[in-house]
């Protein structure tokens, strides 16, 4: 096996409007099964053939969490640098979702001195 081949997985076509790719992860729950090649299934990233990652989205995320267990301290100071890059961002955020939320913190207060 070639290089190119350990790292490209072919976009099956399964008819003229919706193609299907196999997970790159060997250790993947849906290994050799193809799955919808669309934002809910793989992440978006125009380096890879079709536009998207050849690893699902469910690996990507429990290969992502392993890192950040195994390096915790570069993970949060990773954070950090981010949130204080993005202050506004993150200060929209929290204004944002405190709102959202002021309702059910009201009922929660409530039911918790009751």
């Amino acid at each position: 096996m070639t290089k190119d081949t350990q790292l490209t997985t072919p976009v099956r076509e399964a008819d003229e409007t919706s193609a299907t790719r196999i997970c790159s992860n060997a250790n993947c729950e849906f290994a050799g099964e193809p799955q919808p090649l669309d934002e809910e299934h793989f992440s978006r990233d125009g380096r890879y053939a079709g536009g998207f990652r050849t690893e699902c989205r469910r690996c990507q995320s429990e290969r992502t969490k392993a890192y950040n267990r195994q390096h915790r301290d570069k993970a949060t100071a990773a954070r950090k640098r981010w949130a204080q890059k993005n202050r506004e961002h993150v200060n929209e955020y929290q204004k944002k979702r405190y709102h959202d939320m002021a309702d059910a913190y009201k009922q929660q207060k409530e039911q918790q001195t009751a």
